[in-house]
């Protein structure tokens, strides 16, 4: 298991109070065959200056830069360009993962026989110090199921990059073009699993001034997918 290369890809843009703490949680892995890709989107603070001492530090950490800044969709799909590993995983720049979480995403796909894997995880304000509670997900999902509910997470999601090289991120999307990107592995992987002993994987940081808690938004946005994607002929809308 330990020659199977994980490639980990994280967007960043001005996380100077974060990224380090992110790279700790990986390095502190116990799987260590990965190369964490990490696409600067024009940070005007010093992300990119902290990176570049990670990567001295670190070559298996491989930094790209974007002319200006193009939003998370277009910075993952540049990573998953340059990705070189059998599996992929995504983190972002202020959350969190547990030292097994490689080893145990990893092994879960190897015992299930799985594409496409996720769990559950914790929820913490920006400095750590208030608990929201743990976000519980089911032992498995579907394309249908994920219409739903979207119980996956850029935290907690690994999926055999080998075998689905092709999907992208629709980068015309400016909220959930994650959720777009699962359904699009879903429909070629059928079924997502939960990590098999469902422990808890990661730490997700809700920060007060995320795009994603603009709740019309949100909400506009989750319809304009359901009502698409439930009519499979206008799939090529996104």
């Amino acid at each position: 298991m330990e020659k199977k290369l994980i490639s980990i890809i994280t967007p960043v843009y001005n996380a100077e109070k974060y990224i380090y703490s992110t790279y700790i949680s990986i390095k502190n892995q116990t799987y260590k065959n990965w190369e964490w890709i990490v696409i600067d989107d024009a940070s005007s603070d010093k992300s990119l200056e902290i990176l570049r001492k990670i990567k001295n530090e670190d070559s298996r950490v491989k930094i790209l830069e974007n002319n200006g800044n193009q939003r998370a969709a277009f910075s993952r799909n540049r990573g998953l360009e340059v990705a070189k590993g059998e599996y992929v995983t995504f983190i972002d720049s202020d959350d969190i993962w547990r030292e097994n979480f490689l080893e145990s995403q990893l092994n879960t796909m190897d015992i299930l026989k799985a594409q496409l894997v996720y769990s559950s995880y914790e929820r913490k304000n920006e400095s750590f110090e208030q608990d929201y509670g743990i976000y519980n997900v089911p032992e498995n999902v579907t394309y249908e199921e994920l219409l739903e509910e979207n119980y996956l997470s850029c935290l907690t999601v690994m999926y055999n990059f080998k075998l689905n090289k092709n999907i992208r991120f629709k980068e015309n999307l400016k909220l959930h073009e994650d959720l777009v990107f699962w359904l699009d592995l879903l429909k070629e992987c059928k079924i997502a699993y939960r990590n098999y002993d469902n422990s808890i994987l990661g730490t997700y940081r809700v920060r007060g001034k995320s795009t994603s808690r603009n709740k019309i938004k949100n909400l506009f946005y989750l319809i304009y997918i359901y009502i698409y994607r439930k009519n499979r002929n206008k799939e090529e809308f996104f």
